[in-house]
């Protein structure tokens, strides 16, 4: 691969006392053609998976072998009647109510897709692969034994083609892993949007960011952010649209009035008298 390593002179200590440390490791070069191939898929969250044609030809394969993961699994008809009752249990009859939870399954959905095109290619690579691998035992033998040149020249055009295949399978695996990355990462960022009182445009907006890595939205958030409002304040809000703190979203009965008789766990004190005659045997009852 044409990798220069440097050589570094070793002293006589070094001889004597260089095997105490940890071994250096020969480390694959990342060349910038494939993190450019990485870095496009995470450019566009929400661009559907491109796979060209003369690839996809090269890539058949028996529906009936490859269905087990082909197709993106439905909900189950239990669920959905969980999630929205209806009149017969259709599979898949029912939606999910909140539109960043349709965004999400969407999402993962278009995952699972990708995925299944990886495996794909996966299977086919490693098949020419290990063909490959036998050819060049076959080829071996062929040279031991004399065979003639021209018979040993006219296989050659298929181990070109082989050796082809597997290098753009290889390279059509890594933007298929790249793209689950994308749709995977936008799936989180809806998942932690979706608390945000914003509109759904500015969300969606949101999810769709570019990519950078080291953080769920990235940098180009702190440029909306500073654009929008005081980054320090976070998110803006709504008016009329601010959470409410989790105390007040609770039950009724816990923010109720004191000096209303009604204190501790029980609806009155113990031995008072309540309100409604109807519980009091010794309340009469007034004339209207």
């Amino acid at each position: 691969m044409d990798i220069e390593e440097e050589e570094q002179t070793r002293s006589i200590q070094d001889e004597m006392f260089g095997g105490l440390k940890a071994r250096k490791k020969k480390l694959f070069p990342v060349n910038e053609n494939l993190k450019d191939l990485v870095i496009d898929e995470w450019a566009d969250a929400d661009k559907r998976l491109y796979i060209p044609r003369e690839f996809k030809n090269r890539l058949l394969f028996n529906p009936e072998d490859t269905k087990l993961w082909d197709v993106v699994p439905k909900v189950d008809i239990q669920v959905a009647k969980v999630v929205k009752r209806t009149t017969l249990p259709f599979e898949d009859s029912a939606q999910l109510k909140e539109p960043m939870d349709r965004k999400i399954d969407g999402l993962l959905k278009r995952a699972w897709e990708v995925s299944a095109n990886s495996i794909n290619t996966n299977i086919a690579a490693t098949s020419v692969a290990r063909s490959l691998c036998l050819w060049v035992n076959q080829l071996e033998e062929h040279l031991r034994q004399d065979t003639p040149k021209e018979e040993i020249l006219a296989s050659l055009p298929l181990f070109k083609m082989a050796a082809s295949f597997v290098a753009d399978a290889s390279a059509e695996s890594i933007r298929f892993a790249a793209k689950t990355d994308s749709l995977t990462n936008t799936a989180r960022r809806a998942l932690w949007l979706k608390p945000w009182s914003g509109d759904i445009a500015s969300k969606n907006k949101l999810c769709a960011l570019p990519l950078k890595g080291s953080h769920l939205f990235g940098p180009v958030l702190d440029e909306i952010l500073e654009k929008t409002a005081d980054r320090k304040k976070g998110f803006p809000e709504e008016k009329g649209k601010k959470p409410l703190p989790f105390r007040k979203t609770t039950s009724s009965f816990q923010g109720t009035p004191r000096g209303k008789g009604k204190t501790g766990r029980w609806s009155y004190p113990k031995g008072g008298k309540g309100r409604g005659f109807l519980f009091n045997p010794n309340s009469k009852p007034e004339k209207q």
